[in-house]
């Protein structure tokens, strides 16, 4: 098997030498590598560093040699294969089978600080025909892995002739409209991560000064507020939520002449009001205004009530629990790390201070054998003036 596999990858990079020659180079390599069953790899981690590993790494240095990005595919379950497929040089990991047990989410907070993704969206979900379910699982997934390495919007397998054309528009449009939204509020928090932390600062300074001991006061480290912010962000989703609440209303519920009319009936509210009037009485105008009054509203409570309640709050309550535990996690670090600097600069305040103690007692004990010198020395002087007066008087 490695003869055989060997063999393969010297065919593969030879095979590249020509194309490159006579047709220049790509923009990258992609691997058609499919490594994985429903659930678990073709192989154990252990027989993939022994035998694919090593070959995988001389083609991807290939690769790597001449400038070009690796992109690894492989159907089925292989996150027990990606620190393997990471040591051999891969760069971007397609296509993340959502039916074979990969969580896109999972690989992200694994791997996404040296690792890019592409794919990863359910197929599934997508032949439906169903935009709404398709707004939730982009909502659930690409608003967390759009930053750090890089994503690369894609679903998980082919795309099957069931799915309709528009459909895969709108995926598309979506998909990558949800990368440019919610920059006006990260702004607006990238102000408010940095104003809290210099709050924090402040007190802390207050309370445990270092300036009287001629010490700079400690700052957080940068990377903490974007990580805080990275937590904090939820922009994206709530303007994907908004915009599903226009198109439903937009495209639901129609009926824009009666609408219009309707509408003039219930003041501020009349556009939505009478959006749905239009829908759903259609001809309706031999009832009376309080029965039609009476039908719009149930009409409008109903279905808001319904929305909100099979929609908007299964994602927000999975949106807020992912990113409050991400927000927590981030926040302790971020405290620590800044009580850790902190305590490492007061020890280091006492080393000097010990040194500089150490110092003072070396100069006092010097200044003792002078001291003690100087007194021998006076000693002498006084016996020798004794004895230069006792000579005197003698000599008289």
């Amino acid at each position: 098997v490695k003869d055989m596999v060997n063999t393969y990858s010297q065919l593969i990079i030879e095979l590249q030498e020509i194309l490159f020659a006579q047709a220049g180079y790509p923009d990258g390599i992609w691997f058609y590598e499919d490594m994985g069953f429903k659930g678990r790899p073709f192989m154990s981690p252990a027989m993939y560093r022994e035998i694919i590993q090593p070959v995988h790494q001389r083609t991807i240095d290939f690769a790597h040699s001449r400038g070009l990005p690796v992109i690894m595919h492989s159907c089925g379950m292989v996150e027990p294969l990606v620190p393997g497929m990471l040591a051999a040089g891969i760069d971007c990991l397609q296509v993340i089978e959502v039916k074979a047990g990969m969580d896109l989410i999972k690989l992200y907070k694994d791997y996404g600080d040296r690792l890019s993704f592409m794919g990863g969206i359910d197929v599934r979900v997508l032949y439906s025909n169903d935009r709404q379910k398709i707004d939730q699982e982009l909502l659930q997934k690409v608003p967390i892995v759009k930053g750090r390495y890089g994503y690369v919007l894609h679903s998980d397998h082919s795309i099957p002739d069931t799915v309709d054309y528009e459909t895969y528009r709108y995926f598309v449009d979506r998909g990558l409209n949800s990368h440019d939204q919610g920059r006006e509020l990260d702004k607006h928090l990238t102000e408010v991560v940095k104003q809290a932390f210099e709050a924090f600062e402040n007190a802390f300074e207050c309370q445990y000064s270092l300036a009287r001991l001629g010490v700079g006061r400690i700052r957080f480290e940068p990377a903490f507020e974007k990580a805080v912010l990275h937590s904090m962000t939820l922009q994206p989703e709530i303007e994907m939520i908004s915009k599903d609440i226009s198109d439903t209303s937009g495209l639901t519920f129609g009926g824009a002449s009666l609408g219009g009319l309707v509408g003039a009936m219930f003041g501020p509210v009349g556009m939505i009001v009478g959006g749905i009037a239009g829908y759903i009485l259609g001809g309706a105008f031999s009832q009376d205004l309080p029965t039609l009054r009476a039908q719009v509203m149930e009409s409008v409570q109903t279905k808001v009530d319904s929305y909100i309640q099979q929609t908007l709050i299964p994602l927000i309550d999975h949106m807020l629990d992912k990113r409050r535990d991400e927000l927590e996690d981030t926040l302790f670090e971020a405290m620590n790390q800044y009580l850790v600097q902190y305590e490492k600069t007061v020890q280091g305040l006492i080393k000097q201070h010990e040194e500089k103690k150490q110092e003072v007692k070396r100069y006092i004990a010097s200044a003792q054998d002078l001291i003690a010198e100087l007194g021998g020395r006076s000693a002498r002087l006084i016996e020798l003036r004794n004895a230069l007066e006792l000579g005197s008087e003698n000599i008289s």
